[in-house]
């Protein structure tokens, strides 16, 4: 019934049910204490409070904090990539909401007299 990848996905319900079954007959430390040595990969799934506290998240420094000029200190998820001989990091907060907006539209070919057309027209913003 689930030897095979086709029997295992026309069996999902029937699968779904006995995995589920099965799983709570151990926790998922002894899940992992099971299965990763056979060589399975396998890992907990957290909620958000246990992710950040998860001595391997915070060793990558996968949640930093910016100060937002409204907000006051935001966090946010660190740079996922890391290089050694350039490393990335977050040095500012998301702009504000029409922060940037007349660099954006004049980098979009927009002339002066059309931006200032958008913005008197409360179709763009701009927040300075």
């Amino acid at each position: 019934m689930f030897a095979d990848p086709m029997s295992r996905l026309a069996n999902r319900p029937s699968l779904t049910e006995e995995l589920q079954k099965k799983f709570l007959e151990h926790t998922t430390e002894q899940w992992m204490d099971i299965l990763l040595p056979h060589g399975i990969p396998a890992g907990p799934v957290y909620d958000i409070g246990q992710v950040y506290s998860d001595p391997r998240v915070r060793a990558r420094r996968m949640l930093v904090e910016v100060e937002h000029p409204t907000a006051g200190p935001v966090k946010h998820i660190g740079v996922p990539v890391k290089f050694s001989h350039t490393p990335a990091a977050i040095h500012r907060p998301a702009p504000l909401l029409g922060e940037h907006t007349t660099n954006v539209l004049t980098e979009a070919g927009f002339s002066p007299s059309e931006i200032e057309a958008l913005l008197a027209a409360g179709v763009a913003k701009e927040e300075k």
